[in-house]
């Protein structure tokens, strides 16, 4: 349902995307067995998508990895928004899976969301969007009011600021911040909490109803990106559902996007 709610605050379309995923050195013809399995759940995607007013369809893709069949995707489809779900507290095998998911959201040549939990109209009635003074923070806000619109939601914003931090710096640091909320449009004043553990201050301000969303880690390498990265704590540990989202940036472009726009 995120998803739905970005297209119908910006008018744009939808894809629903599943990927068989077939191991090297098999035919991929062994996956189409397998097609079947995954068409119910994207007709469902589908059907939410043209309930809501959308022009949607779907798709199901085999590959030999299920990173080049979305990327083939966002190629083919010329996409400027990629919306993947994750778990929660994935399994051994399943955190490989949400590794090469948590690479694709820094190398993707288009804007990105990751969601974890489930959205729905009617149950959601708070975004709380925790805000620093980064690019993904930014577009955390202006997604904002689509989600709210949706589902019928207050927005508020949020930022922490370290208690080592002295008074000129924290006052600094919530200028900046409020100068990220209002140039994204939104008129609500953040709250401001001075703590050392951000992710312990965004999840004691969550409560029943509310989603968190926020900006993504801006690290740099893998290693930073997944070594315990703020997002990923607030999904691991939290309860509520959270989106965090990437602003893509042409000047960092990685494999991914050297693999679909070739020189």
């Amino acid at each position: 349902e995120f998803g739905v709610a970005v297209a119908r605050s910006h008018g744009g379309e939808i894809v629903c995307l599943a990927v068989v995923e077939v191991p090297e050195g098999r035919p991929l013809v062994a996956g189409l067995d397998d097609t079947a399995r995954l068409n119910t759940l994207v007709e469902d995607g589908v059907r939410v998508a043209r309930d809501a007013g959308l022009t949607a369809r779907g798709l199901i893709k085999v590959s030999h990895r299920i990173s080049s069949g979305i990327a083939e995707t966002v190629r083919e489809e010329e996409c400027n928004f990629l919306v993947l779900g994750r778990r929660r507290r994935p399994s051994a095998l399943q955190s490989l899976f949400t590794s090469a998911l948590d690479a694709m959201t820094r190398e993707a040549p288009c804007d990105v969301a990751i969601v974890a939990g489930t959205l729905r109209h009617g149950i959601v009635r708070r975004v709380l969007v925790p805000v620093d003074d980064g690019p993904n923070a930014r577009l955390a806000c202006e997604l904002a009011p689509a989600i709210a619109q949706w589902c019928d939601a207050d927005i508020r914003p949020m930022t922490v600021v370290p208690e080592f931090v002295t008074p000129e710096a924290a006052q600094k640091r919530r200028a900046a911040v409020e100068g990220i909320i209002a140039a994204s449009g939104l008129d609500q004043k953040p709250l401001v909490l001075r703590r050392d553990d951000v992710v312990e201050a965004i999840l004691e301000s969550a409560g029943t109803g509310d989603v968190i969303l926020l900006g993504a880690s801006s690290a740099g390498t893998v290693a930073e990106a997944l070594a315990a990265s703020t997002p990923s704590r607030v999904i691991e540990r939290g309860v509520v559902p959270v989106v965090a989202v990437r602003k893509y940036e042409p000047a960092r472009a990685g494999w991914l996007e050297r693999f679909l726009n070739p020189r």
